[in-house]
């Protein structure tokens, strides 16, 4: 399996965890929990820049593209859940959200502790608008992320939680470790689609106009092809591989645990 272990590990230890516990009561596994937020906002411009790099933790990330925009508009939620509302005020100044203009690239990190008590968690929500051709790569360990109308390539490396791709015109990559990869991705000629995860659903359209060489593969679960021609299709209970087109670029998709379905649009 393919999944960027070295890039997530770098991840886990600069960028501390959060301890995550859950109850049947409470989604959040916090009895009676008591929650403190405050937002944010921070704006760059683009001049200059030609890809954006963040490294959440845990919450929902969605960003979008936009021709309309010359700028990098970042804004959100920190919140604290805590078993007193005291608490829960006390440690929102715990998390921080740091923005750096590094010349080409905008980066932006959560930071918050590394290891709080179970009756407190913490999470950031980040909703970001910035010009549709700039590159994205995102890192997060718990949550939702969305990306939106980008073309350029994206990069993702996520620990659990969902991600949502929808009109990426460009190379992406996708390593999660659990819970479901969405992707609607255009492949430039000569460019590659990988995503990869160890439990969970990979449902993947693309152009039936792709030219690509095609793999699939997993160890329990189903491979679903339709609505495009595979060419020279190779295929046993696990995996599946072929060419669609001309065989420009490449797609790579496997899971251990789950299902893959890819479709043509």
């Amino acid at each position: 399996m393919n999944i960027s272990i070295r890039h997530l590990l770098i991840l886990l230890l600069v960028v501390p965890a959060v301890w995550i516990s859950c109850s049947d009561d409470d989604p959040t596994g916090i009895d009676q929990a008591f929650e403190a937020e405050e937002s944010f906002y921070f704006s760059v411009e683009v001049d200059g820049h030609t890809h954006l790099d963040l490294e959440g933790i845990t919450g929902a990330i969605v960003i979008t593209g936009s021709s309309a925009t010359d700028s990098i508009r970042i804004s959100g939620v920190k919140r604290v859940e805590s078993s007193s509302l005291e608490d829960a005020q006390q440690h929102l100044p715990d998390i921080e959200v740091n923005v750096q203009d590094l010349g080409t690239e905008v980066s932006v990190v959560t930071t918050q502790p590394g290891f709080p008590p179970d009756y407190r968690e913490y999470e950031v929500d980040y909703t970001i608008t910035l010009p549709a051709t700039l590159a994205i790569q995102v890192g997060a360990v718990a949550g939702t992320i969305e990306i939106n109308s980008i073309d350029n390539d994206v990069t993702v490396d996520h620990v659990s939680g969902s991600v949502d791709l929808s009109e990426i015109f460009g190379s992406t990559s996708v390593g999660l470790v659990s819970g479901e990869i969405d992707g609607t991705v255009t492949l430039p000629t000569g460019g590659a689609i990988t995503m990869s995860m160890v439990t969970g659903t990979i449902d993947l359209s693309i152009p039936v106009s792709t030219s690509a060489e095609f793999s699939a593969s997993l160890i329990t679960g189903e491979i679903t092809v339709s609505n495009l021609t595979i060419h020279d299709r190779v295929e046993t209970s696990r995996t599946l591989s072929g060419t669609l087109g001309a065989g420009d670029g490449s797609i790579s998709l496997a899971t251990t645990t789950g299902n893959i379905y890819v479709s043509g649009f």
